[in-house]
């Protein structure tokens, strides 16, 4: 029907007056448009109908559009210049987790600070970009899964991003259940300080504390459980820190609660842990966990895009196992995604739905109260959503000097270097022996 349409608008663009375009004069001005206009639509009548529901459909997308443009051109206008001094770190590789649990890593240019996102297109079957966490310069690694177990990897097996395609997966050197996959990454050296502790929270509120120094065999690429999990619970957070402090937990339903970490005793890695937080129903859930010391501030995101900044002194730190207090107020159908710390230097990467990823300064978040709704940071198409926010190193200046996404971005990834994984080819089984026998030397040490 649309070829019949476009005839028919060919023929009103040749038309002086509505008098030519009634049955009577098409007959004899193109007998054969009104002809297929009986046979396909029944009556001449039917497809003047048609052409009028088209042409109303196509104005009202237009202005639509025009709407989301001028909507998105007042938000750059909105977008202060922030001049800031560029941490070196900024330049170090992140690494990267899909929905899938295949990690890699980017370049830390890759991603550059910008209102635009940055598109990050995989290879068919590795998944949608779910996590970004940097660590410093490339290390041997501690990998946490899903599952609660913790796996040793030397970082020269993790791919980069433009060798996803050819080279061996993360996830294949390791001993994963069939159900499990990657949920985070250490650095090693994070899990020799053995006076401090790990602490992980789950979606259902629950959590422990472990001394660092129960964790052996760090290089073991067989996996041993780091804590358990009850039913199909899974983590959201692991952190790392002193037994001495605060932890503060929040929930989907836009609850947070403080609390002093000293509360959660020491267990064994193979217990389930204690409740951090009450939720409020099946519907609810932990979504962000993260140690307070010397943190005075943290940034808030919610699934529709709306977020803020709040000082850690508005939540005074409670008894563990509560349902906290309000941390933002929840438009109908929307959910908190992440709650993360910051400071004036730092970036936020927010990843959506479609994989695509917004860098931004902290600051850009402006800050308010705890029953405030936060400001709308981010336009989505309806069906696009936030589905995380991870904290970077500064990148430098943003606003009207930001470079370009033309100027850094993943097609830099295109080009090989040392952070380049080997292909299936490499390294060899001589190699590898050699890798796991000083893995298994390093870890005994």
């Amino acid at each position: 029907m649309s070829d019949l349409l476009e005839q028919f608008l060919t023929l009103v663009g040749k038309s002086t007056d509505h008098q030519q375009l009634l049955a009577t004069a098409v007959q004899e001005r193109d007998p054969v448009l009104h002809a297929r206009a009986i046979e396909e639509m029944g009556s001449w009548e039917a497809l003047l109908a048609a052409a009028v529901i088209s042409l109303q459909e196509h104005a009202a997308n237009a202005a639509v559009q025009a709407e989301l443009d001028r909507l998105a051109a007042e938000r750059k206008q909105d977008i202060p210049s922030l001049e800031r001094e560029k941490d070196p770190q900024a330049d170090e590789p992140i690494f990267a987790l899909t929905d899938n649990g295949t990690l890699f890593t980017l370049k830390g240019t890759a991603l550059p600070l910008s209102p635009d996102p940055t598109t990050f297109t995989l290879p068919e079957g590795k998944g949608t970009l779910t996590q970004l966490k940097h660590l410093g310069p490339l290390t041997n690694l501690t990998i946490l899964s899903q599952r609660g177990y913790y796996f040793g990897m030397m970082e020269s097996v993790i791919p980069s991003m433009s060798s996803l395609e050819s080279a061996r997966t993360a996830a294949s050197w390791l001993e994963l259940e069939d159900d499990d996959q990657i949920f985070t990454v250490f650095a090693r050296h994070q899990f020799i300080e053995g006076t401090k502790r790990m602490y992980h929270a789950t979606q259902r509120g629950k959590g422990k504390a472990t001394l660092l120094e129960d964790f052996s065999n760090l290089s073991d690429r067989k996996g041993r459980e780091a804590f358990l999990l009850k039913g199909d619970d899974i983590p959201v957070s692991v952190m790392i820190g002193d037994e001495w402090g605060g932890m503060f937990c929040a929930s989907a339903q836009g609850q947070g609660i403080h609390f002093q970490t000293e509360k959660i005793r020491s267990m064994g890695r193979k217990s389930v842990g204690v409740n951090l937080m009450k939720l409020s129903g099946s519907h609810d859930a932990l979504v962000s966990a993260f140690l307070t010391n010397d943190i005075h501030e943290f940034v808030v995101i919610t699934k529709q895009g709306y977020g803020k900044r709040l000082p850690m002194n508005e939540f005074r730190q409670q008894g563990r196992g509560g349902s906290g207090m309000q941390v933002l107020r929840l438009n109908t159908d929307d959910l908190v995604v992440a709650v993360v710390p910051v400071d004036a230097q730092s970036d936020v990467a927010i990843t959506t739905s479609t994989g695509d990823v917004y860098r931004l300064p902290a600051i850009t978040f402006p800050t308010m109260g705890r029953s405030a709704k936060g400001k709308h940071i981010l336009e989505l198409d309806d069906d696009v959503h936030i589905t995380g926010m991870y904290v970077l190193p500064c990148a430098g200046t943003f606003g009207s000097q930001t470079s370009s996404p033309e100027e850094s971005t993943p097609s830099e990834e295109s080009t090989p270097s040392e952070e380049s994984a080997p292909s299936e080819e490499t390294p060899s089984a001589e190699d590898e022996t050699e890798n796991v026998q000083e893995q298994e030397s390093a870890g005994q040490g």
